[in-house]
């Protein structure tokens, strides 16, 4: 049995949020605060941790990394400061595909305890050295973090717009 801890690549990480007609990517160069470790044990993930801060800043009506304004539909207030935090408490491991990690998420002040699926994808091993990628997702109720509602198209019958889409990649590198 061979056991192998890797640590998070702070500088190879992708955050996504994605509600319906409307896309929000935050990119590593605005995550402020992110640590992580996973834990392989024959190559199949056995353990993880994250903790991430992330904070996007009026800029001109724009988010930092966005070099022109994007159609968000109301998702996020550009106009607004808004902060993403998020900590894990725990990993659930139900089968060989099937992980969950659960954890602490605060979006502009307002915590909820949320749960992501996770998996990891192996990477070519270019300088003998072990990465993988490490991805989660899941759903997240915007009543849950009092997040705006579209207001601008009425969707008031379809339950998918009362949920926000998050999707996030992490690598993993050993030592």
């Amino acid at each position: 049995m061979t056991t192998k801890i890797l640590n998070l690549d702070a500088t190879a990480t992708d955050l996504l949020l994605r509600a319906k007609k409307s896309v929000m990517t935050f990119l590593a160069d605005n995550i402020d605060d992110i640590k992580g470790e996973i834990t392989l044990t024959n190559n199949e993930l056995t353990h993880a941790s994250l903790e991430l801060r992330f904070e996007a800043d009026e800029n001109n009506g724009v988010i930092k990394h966005l070099s022109k304004p994007q159609k968000t539909n109301r998702f996020l207030d550009i106009k607004q400061k808004h902060s993403i935090y998020f900590k894990s408490f725990s990993f659930e491991k139900v089968s060989l595909e099937i992980n969950f990690l659960k954890g602490y998420l605060t979006i502009n002040d307002r915590t909820n305890i949320v749960e992501f699926e996770a998996k990891i994808i192996p990477m070519e091993n270019q300088d003998n050295t072990d990465k993988v990628l490490f991805e989660m997702f899941g759903k997240i109720k915007r009543q849950d973090f009092d997040l705006n509602m579209n207001n601008e198209v009425e969707y008031k019958s379809s339950s998918a717009n009362q949920f926000i889409n998050i999707t996030a990649s992490f690598y993993f590198t050993a030592g």
